[in-house]
């Protein structure tokens, strides 16, 4: 997912660029095939046809053999002193160091790991970016960081200049941004906030805490602290902490936009100003749900169901391409019955379960109207926020913005966000008032012209 490139300051080329130029001037590209130097005495040309020991080169290298390469060339392809498999051998049988050769390496990998083809463009937990994609990566830590555009100061309230307000002051939006990124340190690393005072540094982080307590996040830590051994000063910033704990899947920031008055609904997830993902209502016998796709390469992300209001049991699935429930999204209120007459019963509140039903957090309505709504996202037992859902509705386009400092996977976080807009557009259109409304009974039609006389008709 690339954004901001201009801030990262990369300054090592990748892909094409990489043969033509070099931040500390070394021969690239062609420039590399020419004259010796004392690192590499032989470049090019020569390295194909001359070696100053006398070992064979380019072609020669292909029929002979020396003390250091008993085989080589055609040699190296029908015999193995060894007796190991080699040459076409190699792709067919399998042994205790390499179970997996030739054709089967690029069709089957007992851990489901993608293989062969499958690894260029498909994406996991583990490869986010791979194949061609990982040649100029984004995510990937740039040779060198540049200065933070938000600060370093973790703990202080950022403030700027109000010339409209009494004051002359007021809070910096990045201050939202600041305390979200201070939150999820001190719950996942156990960092105190009086070490972050003037940024995330080595002694910023308890590694023997770390180390100790299986419950902290340790890749965490050790991702940045590959980040700030190449920042300024050895040193990361707010911004530059949020940029490791987003690409982690530590914490999500991102806006859904759609039209519900369009069918089928379209939704578009944007992550900092890009697209990332589509998703289309689509309906299968009594069912509606939404299809998430890759913007980039429309592979499908997940399923998520959506709500109905006439039904009393009401839990919206986000599941796997594969039909695997990744989380459950469950509706406790509005209730049934007599419950309807308690005060603010009629608002909403949900529960979201991971798939195999751990308790995740709560979804609390508190404030809806016909043209916002939001509501808080807090932990199960403490009940602490943990993040938000925000939509604005003006004519018939929804613009909804997530925030959740939770470390569950992209997708969920976007399937939950889905339904929580569903859920929006169905409190603005009178719900739930509208499921206590009884089905009007219509009259068949011998009921309404009475019994048949005889002999007519």
């Amino acid at each position: 997912m690339a954004r901001r490139k201009s801030e990262r300051g990369t300054s090592q080329s990748t892909g094409s660029a990489a043969f033509g130029e070099d931040a500390d001037g070394k021969p690239t590209g062609s420039a590399a095939f020419g004259a010796g130097g004392a690192d590499t005495p032989l470049r090019g040309a020569l390295l194909f046809g001359n070696d100053p020991q006398g070992n064979p080169t380019g072609s020669e290298a292909f029929g002979q053999s020396d003390s250091k390469h008993p085989l080589k060339g055609a040699l190296l392809f029908g015999n193995d002193p060894q007796g190991n498999p080699t040459g076409a051998d190699s792709f067919g049988q399998a042994e205790s160091a390499v179970p997996l050769k030739g054709a089967l390496l690029f069709g089957n990998d007992p851990q489901g790991n993608p293989t062969g083809s499958d690894t260029f463009g498909g994406s996991d937990d583990k490869l986010p970016m791979r194949g061609s994609s990982a040649f100029g990566a984004p995510q990937l830590i740039p040779e060198r960081l540049v200065r933070d555009d938000i600060g370093y100061d973790f703990v202080g309230v950022m403030l700027q200049a109000d010339d409209n307000g009494i004051a002359g002051i007021r809070k910096s939006p990045h201050d939202n941004v600041r305390a979200r990124v201070l939150h999820v340190l001190e719950r996942q690393l156990g960092c105190e906030a009086d070490r972050l005072r003037s940024g995330m540094r080595e002694s910023a982080i308890p590694w023997g805490r770390v180390r100790r307590d299986g419950g902290l996040d340790r890749e965490l830590a050790y991702e940045l602290r590959r980040w700030y051994s190449k920042a300024p000063k050895t040193v990361l910033g707010v911004g530059h902490v949020r940029d490791v704990l987003e690409s982690m899947e530590r914490m999500h920031s991102f806006v859904l936009k759609c039209d519900w008055d369009l069918s089928p609904v379209e939704l578009a997830v944007y992550w900092f100003d890009e697209l990332v993902a589509t998703g289309v209502t689509t309906l299968h016998n009594e069912f509606r749900f939404f299809v998430f796709r890759s913007a980039e390469n429309q592979e499908i992300l997940a399923y998520v169901d959506t709500l109905t209001p006439r039904r009393r049991q009401q839990t919206a699935r986000i599941r796997g391409p594969d039909g695997s429930t990744h989380a459950t999204v469950e509706l406790l209120r509005p209730g049934t019955g007599d419950q309807f007459d308690a005060p603010g019963q009629d608002q909403f509140k949900a529960l979201v379960r991971d798939g195999d039903g751990n308790e995740l957090f709560l979804l609390t309505e508190e404030r809806a109207t016909e043209r916002y709504f939001r509501a808080k996202l807090t932990t199960v037992d403490t009940e602490e926020v943990i993040g938000k859902v925000e939509d604005r509705i003006k004519e018939g386009s929804i613009r909804a913005l997530v925030e959740l400092d939770l470390t569950v996977a992209r997708v969920i976080a976007w399937g939950i966000a889905a339904v929580m807009a569903d859920l929006s557009r169905l409190r603005r259109s009178g719900w739930p008032k509208a499921i206590e409304e009884e089905e009007e009974e219509v009259e068949s039609i011998d009921v309404a012209l009475g019994p048949r006389k005889h002999g007519v008709g």
